[in-house]
């Protein structure tokens, strides 16, 4: 079996938190990025996590298994500012458990610089405004105006880089759905494409962060899937130079592949952090595809190989992005068993991605994150 590990350059990082643990939850090693947050060897790593969420976390860690999975913690402020949510990827390595966490970046600085990268006659007035954002009436306006501005153009950046059709395969029905999020871009994103094997490729992914970074860094992961798929890559392989493209951006992301055989319904598929795809059976029953799981892009697992499953006649594979089921405070198990019972429904599949939104969505009706979801059906 191959082991769980992280690579050295995640163990480098000043953004990618990184931590290994005892069976005591204290921390043996801390990479920069979590030291930064105070996590020193010999600290409970719970130190770090607002109270409220202590039992969740210990539950997490009593339960780590040689497979990556995912949970939001909010990371406790010691200096007075609101705690802030970072998805974090736990398993189980020997006598550890190694934890790794989104970047400690600050995403409104992040969308500032990226705003004044695309305006260079505002840099001296921006950063001016920046420095005193809260001090005068005008300088928030400005800010504001220049925020919407890079919405609008990082809006336009992301619907252009999505594909326009879907491919028509023998043999497979295929619908997609895109919503973006309520009050700013994020970077979730989906491809599909036809083999010259005969086989569908299919993808999801996640970009951390919000805004043109983000959703330049998407286009560029869309390419270079195409590229390396359409080479003959297996899906493990593609993450892998994905995961280069994320580190040369400095940017986190999750993304899970699949090559679906029309003809004998096999699949092919690796995942990086990215949240299982659904597998629904032609009676409704639903089993969450969680091998060939590994970290997300930037701290991506040299070791991480894929895994294989089937899809029979009139079963249904769903791929989606985070922000169609977590729930702040809702542990990801419950999110998935909700998604579970929604995806059982017996709904036609054009009809499905609109079903899984109206049962899924925030009791309050916003769309908090951009939410994106590929099905396909074998029909023969």
């Amino acid at each position: 079996m191959i082991g769980i590990s992280i690579d050295s350059w995640t163990w480098r990082s000043v953004a990618v938190l990184a931590a290994a643990l005892d069976a005591d939850g204290l921390i043996r090693r801390a990479n920069p990025a979590l030291e930064r947050l105070g996590g020193s060897a010999g600290r409970p790593f719970a130190d770090l996590i607002e109270p409220s969420q202590h039992a969740a976390l210990q539950r997490r860690l009593a339960t780590a298994s040689d497979s990556w999975r995912s949970g939001t913690f909010g990371f406790a402020s010691e200096t007075g500012r609101p705690a802030t949510d970072r998805r974090l990827w736990i398993a189980a390595a020997g006598d550890e458990v190694l934890v790794v966490g989104e970047p400690v970046v600050d995403e409104q600085e992040r969308l500032v610089e990226k705003v004044l990268e695309l305006n260079d006659e505002l840099v001296g007035t921006h950063r001016e405004l920046v420095r005193q954002r809260a001090a005068a009436e005008a300088g928030e306006r400005r800010v504001a105006e220049l925020l919407e501005r890079e919405r609008g153009i990082a809006e336009t950046l992301q619907r252009a880089l999505l594909p326009d059709r879907l491919p028509s395969v023998e043999g497979i029905e295929l619908v997609a759905h895109f919503e973006p999020a309520t009050g700013h871009v994020g970077g979730d994103w989906y491809d599909a494409l036809e083999l010259e094997s005969g086989e569908l490729a299919l993808a999801i992914g996640d970009v951390a962060g919000k805004g043109i970074p983000a959703a330049a860094l998407m286009g560029e992961l869309r390419g270079g899937l195409r590229a390396a798929i359409l080479a003959g890559a297996e899906p493990s392989d593609a993450l892998r130079v994905l995961d280069r493209l994320a580190q040369r951006a400095g940017h986190m992301a999750t993304v899970v592949i699949v090559l679906l055989d029309p003809a004998t319904g096999a699949l092919r598929y690796a995942t990086a952090g990215h949240l299982p795809p659904a597998l629904i059976d032609p009676g409704g029953a639903v089993r969450f595809l969680t091998a060939g799981a590994s970290t997300p892009l930037i701290a991506y697992d040299p070791k991480a190989g894929g895994a294989t499953d089937r899809l029979e006649r009139g079963a249904r594979l769903v791929l989606y992005t985070d922000g169609l089921v977590e729930r702040r405070s809702e542990a990801i198990d419950a999110s998935l068993r909700r998604l579970a019972e929604a995806a059982s429904a017996g709904v036609e599949l054009a009809a499905l991605p609109a079903h899984l939104l109206a049962a899924l969505r925030p009791p309050e009706g916003i769309a908090r994150d951009d939410i994106a979801i590929v099905a396909v059906q074998r029909t023969r």
